[in-house]
Parts: structure tokens; sequence; C-alpha cells
């Protein structure tokens, strides 16, 4: 995982390739990395359908953040809760 790489390739994709918005990245550290370095300075909407790290529902985003996986506290949470209504302890 290289979060510079990542977020050399992220500015080429609003630079050269003008993309609207960027879907990804796979990882929590990547992400943070490429939203506030390119998509937050560019005003570029980013969609995450990997990163957990429970940082990044605080993170600043101004409101071009999103992502599809829970939060890491979150999916901590429902497995406890799931294994407990199952009887273990």
């Amino acid at each position: 995982i290289d979060a510079a790489a990542a977020t050399a390739a992220a500015e080429r994709l609003i630079t050269s390739d003008k993309v609207d918005a960027i879907m990804g990245a796979d990882c929590s550290g990547v992400t943070g990395a490429i939203l506030q370095n390119v998509a937050r300075p560019n005003g570029i909407v980013m969609v995450s359908p990997s990163a957990t790290s429970p940082a990044l529902s605080t993170a600043e985003d101004d409101g071009l953040f999103f992502r599809t996986a829970p939060s890491d506290a979150r999916q901590g949470v429902v497995m406890t809760e799931n294994i407990m209504d199952r009887g273990f302890k």
C-alpha cells in the first residue's frame, strides 16, 4: 500500500483525465490520503467500497466522501450482537 503513489494517481485522474468523481481507494490509509490531499482540495466526490477505519467517519470531508462498507467500530458491534443472539458468550 503506497499512499503517495495512490495520491499521485488520483491527482492525474483529476488533472489529466478530468474525472468528476473517484471510486476507491481500497484501504483506509490510502483513502484518507487521497481524500485530504486530492479530493477535498479539488472538490471531487469520493466513494470507497472498502475503507472501514472509524477515523473516516469523523474526517473533514466537505460532504465529498461516502463509503459503502461500515466502519470497523460498527462491524464489531454487529458481529458481537450476532454471536450473542446465537447463544455464545
